[in-house]
């Protein structure tokens, strides 16, 4: 008997039809409270670290959680730009994906590192600080420093599934597309995801007006926790599924929608906060398939290196 063909394919976008834009920004400074304290899901007062700045031992494919002190902690470089105006569109037109180019750099040709021209790539946005994370290898991090100027080439915004005018794309590059090996496979969108979430973890970002900008924490708090929802392995750069949520107008309740996502910031010591997801996509579940698949993280897709 002939085997049956596969009649997955990748699927139909408008991309040709995508503008293509580009927006700044620079490196922006980590900040601290006066009183340094916040109060941890336990009670406790803890001193955290992890938001703006360059991070330089986190990295995409590292743990979500398990950092000393470590709370929403941003991989790689944390963008924004001084003028509010320009950074809501530095947060409404950037999509993962997106290549970011350096165009100005306090240690530009110090020693053997030229730094102007070197690309980046997006991964997401972190709601509520309005910073573009960019991930970056290990020897341009090292050289780079607060208020270094960045380009990013913004391409997907308007995305659509042209098969599936019900599933919104919010986030999505059609470079990380491609490459994502989602495939039509002939009436459903089956999407490669390396873990999939269950609606009561859903945390802080809940009720946002919309996911053009930022993103929704899965709540984390807790190893016992982790461990019962197959969470405790969660790294940065997974690409995820939450099931039972429709992100079109905002993160909402709806167990007839699924939501598509990527894990931007780490996990947190914060009642109600955890990973980060920048969505991507929302739709209804009967046109989306999660997959479970080990490889689902942006690192490996794009095959960043570190």
């Amino acid at each position: 008997m002939a085997k049956q063909k596969n009649s997955a394919a990748l699927p139909r976008i408008n991309e040709d039809w995508l503008v293509r834009n580009v927006v700044t920004g620079e490196i922006w400074h980590p900040s601290q409270s006066r009183d340094y304290f916040e109060v941890d899901h336990t009670g406790k007062p803890v001193i955290t670290i992890g938001m703006a700045g360059v991070t330089l031992n986190v990295n995409i494919g590292d743990p979500c959680h398990g950092w000393a002190s470590g709370d929403h902690i941003e991989p790689g470089v944390s963008l924004k730009n001084k003028d509010e105006r320009f950074n809501n569109a530095l947060q409404c037109f950037t999509c993962s994906g997106n290549r970011a180019v350096i165009v100005s750099a306090a240690l530009n040709g110090a020693g053997a590192q030229k730094l102007v021209g070197k690309s980046g790539t997006v991964i997401g946005k972190h709601g509520g600080a309005e910073r573009v994370i960019i991930h970056f290898e290990q020897g341009v991090l090292q050289n780079l420093v607060i208020g270094d100027q960045m380009q990013v080439y913004c391409h997907g915004h308007g995305l659509e599934f042209v098969d599936y005018p019900e599933v919104q794309c919010v986030n999505l590059s059609p470079e990380l597309m491609k490459a994502w090996n989602i495939a039509d496979s002939g009436g459903k969108l089956r999407v490669p995801v390396r873990k999939i979430v269950p609606p009561i973890l859903i945390g802080s970002g809940v009720g946002a007006l919309n996911f053009k900008r930022g993103d929704v924490d899965i709540q984390g708090t807790g190893e016992a926790l982790r461990k019962q929802f197959d969470i405790e392995d969660l790294c940065l750069g997974d690409l995820v599924c939450i099931e039972d949520y429709d992100a079109r107008f905002g993160v909402k309740y709806d167990p007839s929608w699924v939501t598509i996502g990527i894990i931007i910031h780490g996990g947190s010591l914060l009642s109600g906060h955890g990973p980060g997801t920048t969505v991507l996509f929302t739709g209804p579940r009967k046109w989306i398939e999660p997959v479970r698949s080990e490889g689902a993280n942006i690192g490996r897709i794009l095959k960043l290196k570190r």
